[in-house]
């Protein structure tokens, strides 16, 4: 550990509040929430968008009132991840207290940066006012973490509870063809406007899903963003993926030989998922039927992610299956335990 002494420049500038002792980084549930919060924002502030210190950000977090550059962008995106949860400053800490969402003051406390990512050995960042623009994904090694001046976190000390926030109330779904594994994410799925039923009273949940089906239900998922960019597969617009299908390519998710109409398999789905909501790094998968040379390595990440999220399980304890055609309601529910952590896998078990 290091103590760091902040600076008197940004005494002056922004109201200085108290420094407490370090903690263990933040559950992995609660860090995997603020990562898809944090995320959601790059859809509003891409990689390159202009960022200076003519930026202004007011915070109501504690420790300072705002900011400006790269300050303005870090409490920005705090506030995106945790919302009204108050901010400490540790200016003790080790890496292992390091999660993801907290802000660290690096480069001789001159520029701030939000943690993205957290690995064995570094971190990955998105930051503002980097070469005046706000840039995702640069890295940090953990020396370079050490060397920071202080660290902001909000998630709560050690001993203390997170303040309960009750879950809003999903109404149950009307459909009489929905079995019990998949009847919360369905409910959850209509709640929030991502599909309906193939009628008044039915889902089809066993109906195939087509590539369009779940790109269509994962864009509506993330609020249904304008596209950054129009794919070169000849659509028409008036279909009514098309607005999905523009999202994804324009995002990376697609290239331009995807196909809308074929069937949608498991190892897709989750490659669609992983690129979407996560696209970090990841290994551990231990199925033989997915391998670098079948599934390539954005298969392998993509597979690795599904399991440690509790997004799904193998097929069996070597399988995963990865071209097993996937269904309505297995689309869902996929969907359903990525976007909502309490739902995965993990929570359940």
């Amino acid at each position: 550990m290091k103590t760091r002494v902040i600076s008197v420049l940004l005494t002056l500038v922004l109201c200085l509040g108290t420094a407490v002792p370090a903690q263990a980084s933040a559950p992995e549930a609660d860090q995997q929430q603020a990562y898809q919060a944090i995320l959601a924002m790059k859809e509003q502030y891409p990689e390159g968008t202009p960022w200076t210190n003519d930026n202004h950000y007011a915070w109501d977090a504690g420790i300072y009132s705002g900011g400006y550059g790269c300050v303005a962008f870090a409490f920005l995106l705090s506030d995106a991840a945790f919302g009204d949860l108050p901010a400490r400053m540790l200016t003790e800490f080790s890496f292992s207290d390091v999660s993801v969402g907290d802000i660290l003051r690096i480069n001789d406390d001159t520029h701030s940066v939000v943690v993205l990512e957290v690995h064995d050995d570094h971190v990955v960042i998105a930051e503002g006012n980097y070469n005046r623009s706000i840039h995702w994904g640069r890295t940090l090694t953990a020396q370079q973490v050490l060397a920071a001046d202080n660290l902001i976190t909000r998630y709560p000390e050690s001993g203390t509870q997170t303040p309960d926030v009750p879950s809003p109330e999903v109404p149950a779904h009307p459909f009489q063809d929905v079995p019990g594994w998949c009847s919360d994410a369905v409910s959850w799925a209509v709640s929030e406007a991502i599909t309906t039923g193939t009628s008044s009273t039915t889902f089809s949940p066993d109906r195939v899903c087509a590539n369009a089906d779940i790109l269509t239900f994962l864009w509506r998922s993330v609020g249904s963003p304008d596209p950054a960019a129009l794919s070169p597969l000849p659509l028409s617009g008036d279909e009514w993926y098309a607005n999905a299908v523009h999202w994804a390519y324009g995002s990376g998710i697609i290239g331009p030989d995807f196909d809308p109409n074929a069937p949608c398999t498991r190892i897709r789905a989750i490659t669609f998922l992983w690129q979407a909501l996560d696209n970090g790094y990841y290994t551990g998968s231990a199925f033989s039927d997915v391998t670098a040379a079948s599934a390539g390595m954005d298969g392998l990440s993509a597979v690795a992610w599904a399991v440690q999220n509790g997004v799904t399980s193998g097929t069996s304890d070597t399988t995963f299956s990865p071209d097993k055609v996937c269904s309505r309601g297995e689309i869902v529910t996929f969907l359903h335990r990525a976007c909502v952590p309490s739902a995965s896998l993990k929570e359940a078990a």
